[in-house]
C-alpha cells in the first residue's frame, strides 16, 4: 500500500529533472518525415501513421542529430529553430530541454564534426 501511495505522489508531483553534464548549442533544424507502423494478417490487425521528428543541435565543434516519433495528433515541442538550447547526450540517448524546462528524451542518430573551413 505504502509503495502505491509512493509511486502515485511521485507521479502526481513530477519527478524532477536528472542532473546530467548539459551543454548549450543551437537548435538548426528540426525535420518531420510521416511514416506508417503495425501490421495486418490474415485480415486483423492495424496500420497507424506516425511522424520522425528530427532534431539538428549545433554545439559550435559538432553537429548532433537526433530523433523522437509520435503519434500525428500529438503536439510538437515548445522548441525554437535558430534558438540557444540545452542538451546532453548519454550513450544511444539525447536529452533536450524545451522552453519549458521540461527535458525530453530523443534517439541518437549521428554526430557530425563540424566544418571549420567557414
Amino acid at each position: 500500500m505504502i509503495i502505491v501511495v509512493c509511486a502515485t505522489a511521485s507521479l502526481v508531483l513530477g519527478a524532477p529533472i536528472k542532473e546530467r553534464a548539459r551543454q548549450e548549442g543551437k537548435l538548426m533544424d528540426i525535420a518531420s518525415d510521416p511514416y506508417t507502423y503495425g501490421s495486418i494478417h490474415k485480415g486483423t490487425g492495424a496500420l497507424h501513421q506516425g511522424e520522425r521528428i528530427t532534431y539538428v543541435i549545433d554545439d559550435g565543434k559538432y553537429v548532433y542529430t537526433a530523433s523522437h516519433t509520435h503519434r500525428r495528433h500529438d503536439k510538437a515541442l515548445p522548441v525554437t529553430v535558430n534558438a540557444k538550447i540545452k542538451f546532453a547526450v548519454e550513450k544511444s540517448k539525447v536529452y533536450i530541454l524545451d522552453e519549458e524546462g521540461e527535458e525530453h528524451e530523443l534517439k541518437f542518430v549521428k554526430k557530425t564534426l563540424r566544418d571549420t573551413k567557414e
